[in-house]
């Protein structure tokens, strides 16, 4: 736990017994695989207007040891979850704006992060 994907690490072991601590062994090196990248942060509406929204938001703190692809912005209608989009923005972008919506209507909003090891929890 708590290690970062697609990193080099070095380690040694250690025997500790009622004796003490022995030498440590030669030292061993391992590359962690890359993991699904953390959320995006942050996530903020910046604009309104009757049918569109600026929404801001910032990369993620862990890539997971992968290139990040692509950020996926779901959008449910509050009063029929069955009616949702998507809107898909470049890796690069950390701001857009959802259009095609109801004026005086609620939304949930979902944004994923994407690599191509997997997709980021919310």
């Amino acid at each position: 736990r708590g290690l970062q994907g697609n990193t080099f690490y070095t380690f040694r072991v250690f025997a500790l017994t009622s004796s003490g601590l022995s030498q440590g062994s030669e030292p061993g090196k391992f590359c962690t695989l890359a993991m699904p990248p953390g959320p995006p942060k942050s996530l903020s509406v910046v604009e309104v207007e009757q049918t569109q929204l600026r929404l801001r938001w910032e990369p993620p703190e862990d890539d997971g040891g992968a290139h990040l692809e692509k950020y996926l912005l779901e959008v449910v209608d509050w009063n029929s979850p069955t009616e949702r989009m998507t809107k898909e923005f470049s890796s690069d972008e950390t701001e857009g704006i959802v259009d095609s919506l109801q004026g005086n209507q609620r939304y949930f909003m979902r944004l994923t992060a994407h690599s191509r090891v997997g997709v980021s929890r919310c």
